[in-house]
């Protein structure tokens, strides 16, 4: 029994309907530029010796493996927002899920450091 060309477009239609969207990857727009203008606090989840050799203006160092024991050093508002980032993205988005974990409901994962500076102007 052969397939017709419109069984076969229906089912490869189908199939491409249930593949979803890829992940956009860090925003880029104004929203997280925005939160920074207004304050949200970035927190650079890099090791200290990365953090000492060039971070953001008003970052603060967080290193990754330690953000769930020390989040509440910084804040224990848990709708107030986080701007996270590190190297190459790996590790913010690590540290994005451990404070998600945590309860932490306004987390923004930049991605890298070049793209945090890009997104922040800082």
């Amino acid at each position: 029994m052969s397939s017709s060309p419109f069984t076969v477009l229906l089912v490869f239609l189908m199939l491409l309907g249930g593949c979803g969207t890829p992940n956009p990857g860090p925003p880029r727009g104004n929203h997280s530029s925005n939160l920074a203008s207004a304050g949200a606090r970035i927190i650079d989840v890099r090791s200290p010796k990365e953090y000492d050799a060039g971070h953001l203006v008003g970052a603060i160092n967080i290193p990754h493996d330690q953000i769930g024991q020390k989040i509440t050093q910084l804040t224990t508002n848990k709708s107030e927002p986080l701007l996270v980032h590190c190297q190459s993205g790996r590790r913010s988005a690590i540290a994005k899920a451990t404070l998600q974990a945590e309860g932490y409901t306004n987390v923004i994962d930049l991605g890298s450091f070049d793209n945090a500076r890009l997104v922040t102007g800082k």
